[in-house]
Protein backbone atom coordinates (compact mmCIF):
# COMPACT_ATOMS: atom_id res chain seq x y z
CA UNK A 1 0.00 0.00 0.00
CA UNK A 2 1.01 3.32 -1.03
CA UNK A 3 2.62 5.64 1.88
CA UNK A 4 0.69 8.06 3.26
CA UNK A 5 1.68 11.53 2.25
CA UNK A 6 0.08 13.63 5.24
CA UNK A 7 -0.80 11.37 7.76
CA UNK A 8 -3.81 13.65 8.76
CA UNK A 9 -5.27 15.35 6.23
CA UNK A 10 -6.87 18.76 6.99
CA UNK A 11 -10.32 17.26 6.09
CA UNK A 12 -10.88 13.69 6.90
CA UNK A 13 -11.23 11.83 3.64
CA UNK A 14 -14.80 10.16 5.04
CA UNK A 15 -15.79 13.99 5.32
CA UNK A 16 -14.84 15.02 2.20
CA UNK A 17 -16.52 12.64 0.58
CA UNK A 18 -19.56 12.88 2.30
CA UNK A 19 -19.59 16.54 1.10
CA UNK A 20 -19.00 15.58 -2.13
CA UNK A 21 -21.76 13.51 -2.41
CA UNK A 22 -23.76 15.78 -1.12
CA UNK A 23 -23.19 18.37 -3.03
CA UNK A 24 -24.12 16.48 -6.15
CA UNK A 25 -27.46 15.18 -4.00
CA UNK A 26 -26.04 11.34 -4.26
CA UNK A 27 -26.22 8.45 -2.18
CA UNK A 28 -23.40 6.11 -0.82
CA UNK A 29 -25.63 3.73 -2.87
CA UNK A 30 -25.32 5.71 -5.77
CA UNK A 31 -21.44 5.38 -5.80
CA UNK A 32 -21.38 2.12 -5.07
CA UNK A 33 -22.95 1.75 -8.05
CA UNK A 34 -21.17 4.23 -10.43
CA UNK A 35 -18.20 3.35 -8.83
CA UNK A 36 -18.05 -0.31 -8.77
CA UNK A 37 -17.13 -0.34 -5.22
CA UNK A 38 -18.85 -2.48 -3.22
CA UNK A 39 -20.99 -1.15 -0.09
CA UNK A 40 -19.66 -2.59 2.39
CA UNK A 41 -16.16 -1.21 1.28
CA UNK A 42 -17.24 2.63 0.95
CA UNK A 43 -19.23 1.92 4.25
CA UNK A 44 -15.93 1.57 6.01
CA UNK A 45 -14.56 4.42 4.05
CA UNK A 46 -17.20 6.16 5.74
CA UNK A 47 -16.54 5.16 8.99
CA UNK A 48 -13.23 5.57 8.44
CA UNK A 49 -12.45 1.80 9.16
CA UNK A 50 -10.54 1.61 6.27
CA UNK A 51 -7.98 4.31 4.29
CA UNK A 52 -8.63 4.73 0.40
CA UNK A 53 -6.35 3.07 -1.46
CA UNK A 54 -5.25 4.25 -5.23
CA UNK A 55 -7.60 2.32 -7.43
CA UNK A 56 -10.60 3.23 -4.80
CA UNK A 57 -9.40 6.79 -5.25
CA UNK A 58 -9.69 6.30 -9.13
CA UNK A 59 -12.90 4.77 -9.40
CA UNK A 60 -14.51 7.32 -7.21
CA UNK A 61 -12.78 10.27 -9.14
CA UNK A 62 -14.63 8.60 -12.06
CA UNK A 63 -17.46 8.12 -10.49
CA UNK A 64 -17.95 11.76 -9.00
CA UNK A 65 -16.37 13.30 -12.51
CA UNK A 66 -13.07 14.41 -10.64
CA UNK A 67 -9.46 14.31 -11.51
CA UNK A 68 -7.73 11.14 -9.97
CA UNK A 69 -4.94 13.64 -8.21
CA UNK A 70 -8.03 15.64 -6.55
CA UNK A 71 -9.32 12.54 -4.47
CA UNK A 72 -6.07 10.67 -4.23
CA UNK A 73 -5.27 14.62 -2.34
CA UNK A 74 -8.28 14.49 -0.04
CA UNK A 75 -7.18 10.66 0.86
CA UNK A 76 -3.97 11.61 1.72
CA UNK A 77 -2.14 9.52 -1.21
CA UNK A 78 -1.06 12.94 -2.82
CA UNK A 79 0.95 15.77 -2.25
CA UNK A 80 -1.43 18.64 -1.46
CA UNK A 81 -2.01 21.10 -4.20
CA UNK A 82 0.94 24.08 -4.18
CA UNK A 83 -0.21 27.39 -2.99
CA UNK A 84 -1.33 30.25 -5.41
CA UNK A 85 1.77 32.01 -4.42
CA UNK A 86 4.00 28.93 -5.89
CA UNK A 87 4.15 28.50 -9.86
CA UNK A 88 2.07 25.26 -10.33
CA UNK A 89 3.80 22.52 -12.78
CA UNK A 90 0.84 23.54 -15.16
CA UNK A 91 2.51 26.58 -15.60
CA UNK A 92 6.38 25.04 -15.68
CA UNK A 93 5.06 22.96 -18.58
CA UNK A 94 3.48 26.14 -20.27
CA UNK A 95 7.17 27.85 -20.14
CA UNK A 96 8.71 24.77 -20.72
CA UNK A 97 7.49 23.63 -23.91
CA UNK A 98 7.66 26.89 -25.24
CA UNK A 99 11.13 26.94 -25.42
CA UNK A 100 13.73 25.59 -28.30
CA UNK A 101 14.83 21.83 -27.81
CA UNK A 102 18.35 22.62 -26.79
CA UNK A 103 16.80 24.93 -23.84
CA UNK A 104 14.67 22.37 -23.21
CA UNK A 105 17.62 20.27 -22.30
CA UNK A 106 19.53 23.03 -20.19
CA UNK A 107 16.48 23.37 -17.78
CA UNK A 108 16.46 19.78 -17.53
CA UNK A 109 20.15 19.60 -16.42
CA UNK A 110 19.64 22.53 -14.37
CA UNK A 111 16.63 20.49 -12.18
CA UNK A 112 18.24 17.75 -11.86
CA UNK A 113 21.50 19.94 -10.20
CA UNK A 114 18.93 21.19 -8.15
CA UNK A 115 17.28 18.45 -6.74
CA UNK A 116 20.96 16.93 -5.92
CA UNK A 117 21.70 20.06 -4.09
CA UNK A 118 18.42 19.72 -2.19
CA UNK A 119 18.90 15.91 -1.44
CA UNK A 120 22.59 16.72 -0.10
CA UNK A 121 22.38 18.36 3.55
CA UNK A 122 24.86 21.27 2.11
CA UNK A 123 22.87 24.69 0.99
CA UNK A 124 22.66 25.97 -2.58
CA UNK A 125 24.52 29.13 -1.71
CA UNK A 126 27.43 27.31 -0.32
CA UNK A 127 27.20 24.75 -3.56
CA UNK A 128 27.55 27.97 -5.63
CA UNK A 129 29.75 29.87 -3.77
CA UNK A 130 32.41 26.90 -3.79
CA UNK A 131 31.69 26.43 -7.36
CA UNK A 132 32.94 30.06 -8.11
CA UNK A 133 36.28 29.46 -6.02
Amino acid sequence: MPARMNSMPKVAFADWLRAELAAIDRTQAWLSQTSGLSQGYLSKLMNRERLAGHDACTAIAKALGKKDIEVMRAAGLAEPEPDSDTPSAQDLLTYFSSLMPDHQADVIEHAKALYALEKSEKPYRAVAADSKS
